[in-house]
């Protein structure tokens, strides 16, 4: 299927946790897609693995065929309604970590969010504190 999001057979467990097991679907191009399901279903986890930000265990997923690389990621916008921020990470080192897992350059992706931090003059006085005392609204930005 051309210009469309494919998942075939994806898993991804936690340890003794299935999260994912065996979800196949298709996107096709101009279409809007939305999940729903109850907590623990595997939504978040399915995200993930689409932007690159987990493996799957097994299965692929792919973009117009192919394989869903950086350049397909830099056209993926994902907003989670949960945070998803790592809670025992400092906030400056969560910055870095999610630009480069982004494909960002870490040297671009450390200046550029040092850069937004500033401008969030709460978030610069955090940056080396612990995730969890992040509040909600700026974690999101």
């Amino acid at each position: 299927m051309r210009g469309a999001l494919e998942l075939s057979d994806v898993r991804r467990s936690f340890g003794d946790v299935l999260a994912v097991d065996g979800l196949s679907f298709s996107v096709p191009a101009g279409r809007l897609f939305g999940f729903v399901g109850r907590n623990g279903a595997g939504k978040t986890t399915t995200m993930r693995i689409i932007c690159g930000l987990l493996a799957a265990d097994a299965g692929s997923v792919s973009w117009d065929g192919g394989p869903v690389d950086a350049r397909v990621r830099e056209r993926i916008g994902y907003m989670p309604e949960e945070r998803g921020l790592y809670s025992k990470m400092r906030i400056g080192d969560q910055l870095e970590y999610l630009a480069v897992r982004f494909r960002a350059r870490a040297r671009a992706a450390r200046q550029e969010n040092v850069s937004l931090a500033t401008d969030l003059a709460a978030a610069v006085r955090q940056t080396g504190r612990q995730t969890p005392d992040l509040d909600a609204l700026l974690s999101r930005r």
